[in-house]
């Protein structure tokens, strides 16, 4: 988690990142990281080291907060996903491979407008009060 975390705000894929959190809890799961791009747009990471199409579940289901998400697997693992590029295409969820702190996109997230207002603006705060330094 720490290698990704280092490997977004280093990285200008796909946003630079004014601040990042993790952890952040609503009422649907979990997500492992939460950021705040450009125009205040909330970005959330799920992070698996192998159970990627759990991870793409839980990378729609944050849809209905953040206005982009993605699934971030080990380099070896995102190739074997990219197979199902559809499955990621049809969901609007984004594809990253981590080796070390080194980001590789390999699909971009569509933008959606989060239809749980409440959760998004709950998820900014909380990215402003627990962002990583």
């Amino acid at each position: 988690m720490d290698d990704l975390t280092a490997g977004l705000y280093a990285s200008s894929i796909p946003t630079t990142f004014s601040q990042l959190a993790r952890e952040f809890d609503y009422q649907n799961g979990r997500t492992d990281i939460v950021g705040i791009g450009q125009d205040d747009c909330i970005y959330a990471f799920e992070a698996k080291l192998v159970k990627w199409r759990q991870a793409i579940d839980q990378a729609y289901r944050n849809t209905c907060f953040a206005h982009y998400s993605y699934v971030a697997l080990p380099e070896p693992v995102a190739l074997r996903a990219l197979e199902c590029r559809s499955e990621f295409e049809r969901r609007h969820v984004g594809l990253f491979g981590v080796s070390g702190s080194a980001l590789q996109l390999y699909i971009s997230a569509v933008r959606n407008e989060p239809i749980l207002e409440w959760v998004a603006d709950n998820a900014l705060r909380y990215v402003k009060e627990y962002a990583d330094e």
